[in-house]
């Protein structure tokens, strides 16, 4: 749409609303921007200046922060799900990461509250898959019937689509879905790009994460492990470290000491505390069809400890919201006190509970300082 010639954001604007392209969706906010405005800045990007030209700014281009009204994370599966961003699942193969998908799918589909959470049953949703390596008659489809999904609400992409192809927006749009699941990254990214460049990976996950804001829907890709096992966690899958920095979220599959048992830890998280580690073990099961017998293995998980939200009373989150309040970083226990009005002993018992789920650090007697994810650092 921008073309060779060099063209400015309000005239692709003005182009769009003349022509048979424009949709309500255009005015739609998104954040401190429109769609329009998201997708005209797509358009424009890579468009260098010519030599000796200048660029001035136009709206939109520097935002004052006291126009941006604050809002919370809302979550698919808290804290290890957020929706409106873009997550990853990792580990080695044949640690069960597409089983795990299908789990994740049927909470979904049929609203089953999630390992941990204390919440009542919610609304089912939709799930799109993007998956290319299991045949969908033979392995998708039982091992989704085995996790209990409601696979009426489950779609999958079999077009070959790569990078920013059209057709993945145009099917979270059409389908809805709050889970999109990309089963493996590395056959979506495209022939022609270098996993390993960081200029070539981030194009692609500012896309997906864009997809996941306009639709506010969680798309979770799957990458596999590489083969040096001595990196630090957060560098061992496979690819740039720019796929992980685009990630809000990080969810990695270890081997545990039991055969068929896995343990699933939250190595990243920009939006809040870590989730716990939790535990499942892979269970083969059978199914006797007109045309023989499938086997496929759902998941069974261990006895949970609740997360962290479901841990958190009343009165300890009432004390981390004046903590806060004040600040957050090196508050005395007499400001923490004078703000709730409750008595000394009190407030310590509570910000004792805040510690030891680490959410607060006592710096030293008598100051109290949230942890950074908490603060938004």
């Amino acid at each position: 749409m921008a073309g060779k010639a060099k063209a400015s954001a309000e005239q692709i604007d003005a182009l769009v609303r003349l022509s048979g392209l424009y949709r309500p969706k255009w005015d739609e906010m998104h954040g401190a921007q429109t769609y329009g405005q998201m997708t005209v800045a797509k358009a424009l990007e890579g468009q260098e200046p010519q030599a000796g030209s200048s660029r001035t700014l136009s709206a939109g281009d520097v935002v004052c922060l006291d126009a941006v009204k604050p809002v919370a994370v809302d979550w698919l599966w808290e804290p290890y799900l957020p929706l409106g961003m873009t997550v990853s699942l990792e580990g080695d193969p044949g640690t069960g990461k597409s089983t795990l998908t299908a789990t994740l799918a049927a909470y979904v589909t049929t609203g089953r509250p999630f390992p941990g959470e204390g919440c009542p049953k919610r609304e089912p949703r939709n799930v799109l898959f993007l998956q290319c390596e299991d045949d969908l008659a033979a392995i998708c489809r039982p091992r989704l019937d085995a996790a209990g999904a409601d696979v009426s609400r489950v779609y999958v992409l079999t077009a070959g689509v790569v990078g920013q192809d059209a057709r993945i927006e145009q099917a979270i749009i059409e389908y809805r879905p709050a889970l999109v699941i990309i089963d493996p990254i590395q056959a979506y990214v495209g022939p022609k790009v270098d996993m390993n460049k960081a200029n070539e990976v981030r194009p692609i996950m500012q896309y997906w994460g864009q997809l996941a804001e306009s639709a506010h829907c969680t798309i979770l890709v799957v990458r596999h492990f590489g083969k040096d096992e001595d990196k630090k966690a957060l560098h061992r899958a496979l690819g740039s470290i720019d796929f992980t920095a685009a990630l809000r979220s990080v969810l990695q599959v270890e081997p545990g000491e039991e055969k068929n048992r896995y343990r699933l830890k939250h190595v990243k998280s920009n939006i809040g505390p870590y989730g716990p580690e939790l535990t499942y073990t892979i269970v083969p099961v059978f199914f006797t069809l007109p045309g023989g017998i499938v086997k496929t293995s759902p998941i069974e998980w261990a006895e949970q400890a609740p997360t962290t939200e479901v841990l958190l009373s009343a009165e300890v989150r009432e004390t981390l919201e004046a903590l806060a309040t004040l600040g957050g970083v090196e508050v005395p226990l007499a400001s923490i006190v004078n703000a709730l009005r409750i008595q000394d002993s009190t407030v310590v018992a509570r910000l004792n509970k805040a510690i030891d789920l680490n959410l607060v650090t006592k710096e030293r007697r008598g100051i109290y300082t949230l942890t950074a994810t908490l603060r938004g650092d």
